[in-house]
């Protein structure tokens, strides 16, 4: 999981850069995407466990929020789904090493 969380760090970096790089370009949108679990092959093909009565987003409903996102073309970063927006601000807010100490939790829990 580490791979996998440092990756997507680096994608979220990346892209916010690019973004600010390509800001006054005609005709450039860069948009990083920050969905919440959404409903693909996606825990299923790493094995990730599903707890009961959790909720995923249909792939229709996140398609739909980029593409209104990437028409409006002012933001840098959507969060789609409350959990995933809940969670980037706690992140904002807490100590590095208590989230840190929750994922890695959160994550054994789900392996």
């Amino acid at each position: 999981m580490a791979g996998y969380a440092a990756s997507k760090a680096f994608v979220l970096s990346f892209t916010e850069a690019a973004w600010a790089e390509t800001r006054a370009c005609k005709g450039i949108t860069v948009l990083a995407v920050c969905p919440a679990g959404t409903d693909t092959n996606f825990q299923r093909a790493g094995n990730v466990k599903r707890p009961s009565g959790d909720t995923l987003l249909s792939p229709a409903h996140v398609a739909a929020a980029i593409r209104k996102a990437a028409r409006r073309g002012e933001r840098m970063t959507i969060f789609v789904g409350r959990r995933t927006l809940a969670m980037s601000l706690l992140a904002r807010i807490a100590p590095r090493r208590h989230l840190v100490t929750a994922w890695a939790r959160m994550m054994t829990k789900l392996r």
